[in-house]
């Protein structure tokens, strides 16, 4: 540093940390059989790591050393809960099935399968962060107070609506980080259903 006449004490803060991943993954599945197959997944699992990076690998929110233990979070891609099913089957009508083997009856009804996967998981984390005027802390990210134990999902969407409950957090005027830890609030979860039907037609045999 004097090289360049700079001798106040400098600090650099890098890309350091590391990201602990954990799960109970399980699976069910029914082989197909009768023209009906199914299986079903799912996933309890938990990621923490330094905030607000998806692998750790990235700047810290906070990153003065002395507050470094603030960063430890869940991560971005934290998805505690995670359930797909999915099943497909085979209507018993035309050539080789129960009914129907033959015949008119058999061109209009064989070949006809159903597909469906529903999937159901949680939402994603997320922080609720406050100015950093009074933080004087350049390259650092401020949180809000989290002035209520518990916070309210309200559910609302769109403008002007509140989908959990501001009046559990405040924010900052002094020189110091908020109580409201990094994503600690999680958004909607999804579930949703993607089904087909499908025809098989032989153009001969």
């Amino acid at each position: 540093a004097r090289r360049y006449g700079r001798t106040a004490e400098t600090r650099t803060a890098a890309p350091i940390g590391g990201s602990t991943y954990d799960s109970l993954q399980s699976s069910l599945d029914r082989r197909f059989a009768n023209g009906f197959q199914m299986g079903v997944s799912y996933t309890w699992s938990k990621s923490i790591g330094v905030c607000c990076s998806d692998n750790s690998d990235g700047l810290a929110a906070i990153q003065i050393p002395e507050y470094y233990s603030l960063n430890r979070a869940v991560t971005n891609t934290d998805i505690p809960h995670n359930l797909t099913v999915n099943g497909m089957y085979r209507l018993p009508f035309g050539a080789g099935q129960r009914w129907a083997k033959s015949g008119p009856l058999s061109w209009i009804a064989g070949g006809w399968q159903l597909n469906a996967i529903w999937s159901a998981i949680s939402g994603s984390p997320f922080t609720v962060s406050a100015s950093s005027t009074s933080l004087n802390a350049p390259g650092s990210s401020q949180r809000a107070d989290l002035v209520k134990q518990d916070v309210q999902y309200l559910g609302n969407a769109g403008r002007g609506m509140s989908y959990f409950d501001p009046f559990a957090f405040a924010p900052i005027t002094q020189a110091r980080f908020g109580t409201a830890g990094f994503n600690i609030l999680r958004g909607p979860g999804i579930a949703n259903v993607d089904a087909g039907l499908f025809r098989e037609v032989s153009v001969k045999e």
